[in-house]
């Protein structure tokens, strides 16, 4: 008796690791090879069990509930599906988009998407990773690191936390690094390049990047319902977070900040709440030694190493040149250089990645 007891624990514990409701109750990566032992494990206890005691219930229910799991939330990857044309008709529901902007080109993908699934993409040539971390509302795409000159498909598919956000690993779990800013947590000391994303609204898409390449899903109805329920779960509960640090009471945890940090020189978090929707705010700030502008249209931010800069007749003015909203010259020599803006991300894990963070005072 005691011996199938031990074989009906092992069957429901290895469901509690693929559905992760014990991984991130543990908080940390030591999961991540462990993972890829879940089914065979399972499998060899159900087995097992049926063998010596025959038919029952308690061990066929978990195998079933597994396969459920597996088939409808396991957290996936996906690679390229693009199409040229964009309807944005068909995201009235759920209309919030990530644009990842690149030298060659602007790739467009549903944000319903990434709550389901990691994509490695390939634009002209440049391989890339987009993430999306829901207990942190973060997006954030990185060039594949390559290791002996090949390729090393990162991902989050093992479904693993670290720091209260998800990390990004290879196939073995050998490299592994954090989600939200790109540090290696083991296997490599290079921090992951970065490539610039925006947030924006599926109603902005074709005016903003008309040129753009559109990515279309091919998940279940039901597993976009499940990850969008509980995207607006983790929103709305300040307290449900899987980060055991004191959080920064200067603002409320979950209230979305775009942050620019700057190697050596500090970080700044700006509330989302001081850009109104439908209006161009301009803001000139300094962190450290570096000046700049900061430019939103209520979707959109911009940072820019530049000021002086004012919005008039829809684009960009400063010294006789103009630029529009998002940097490229319009009567000017060149585009406007940027500064990095990670948007959306809730204050509690903005402040814990940047813990002498200062906050913008109007």
């Amino acid at each position: 008796m005691e011996f199938s007891f031990l074989l009906l624990a092992l069957s429901w514990i290895t469901v509690l690791l693929q559905s992760n409701i014990l991984l991130y109750l543990t908080g940390g990566r030591v999961l991540l090879r462990v993972n890829r032992l879940i089914l065979p494990t399972l499998l060899l206890s159900s087995s097992l069990y049926l063998l010596l005691y025959g038919l029952d219930l308690w061990v066929t229910l978990p195998v079933v509930v597994y396969f459920i799991i597996g088939v409808t939330f396991n957290y996936g990857v996906q690679g390229n599906n693009f199409v040229d044309t964009f309807d944005a008709s068909l995201y009235t529901d759920d209309p919030e988009m990530v644009a990842v902007i690149l030298d060659s080109g602007v790739d467009v993908v549903p944000l319903k998407e990434l709550r389901a699934a990691d994509l490695l993409l390939d634009h002209d040539g440049l391989r890339y990773s987009l993430t999306y971390c829901l207990l942190c509302n973060t997006v954030h795409a990185y060039e594949l690191p390559k290791v002996g000159g090949k390729y090393l498909e990162i991902s989050s598919h093992g479904g693993s936390v670290l720091n209260g956000n998800k990390v990004l690993h290879d196939a073995s779990g050998r490299y592994v690094w954090q989600q939200f800013t790109g540090e290696p947590i083991s296997g490599s000391s290079e921090k992951l390049r970065e490539l610039e994303t925006k947030r924006i609204l599926a109603n902005f898409v074709q005016r903003i990047y008309p040129s753009a390449r559109f990515y279309r899903g091919s998940r279940t109805p039901l597993s976009y319902y499940i990850y969008s329920a509980l995207g607006r779960l983790v929103r709305s509960i300040p307290a449900l977070r899987i980060s055991k640090d004191r959080v920064d009471g200067r603002l409320p945890a979950k209230m979305p900040v775009a942050g620019i940090a700057l190697l050596g020189k500090g970080a700044k978090a700006y509330p989302m709440s001081i850009f109104p929707p439908n209006r161009v705010t301009v803001l000139e700030d300094r962190i450290g030694d570096v000046d700049f502008c900061i430019v939103s249209d209520g979707v959109l931010v911009y940072a820019y190493y530049h000021t002086g800069l004012r919005f008039e007749e829809g684009l960009l003015h400063s010294d006789g040149e103009s630029w529009s909203i998002d940097g490229k010259a319009v009567k000017a020599d060149e585009d406007l250089s940027h500064l990095p803006v990670t948007s959306g991300a809730y204050w509690y894990m903005w402040s814990k990645f940047h813990p002498e963070t200062e906050i913008w005072a109007s």
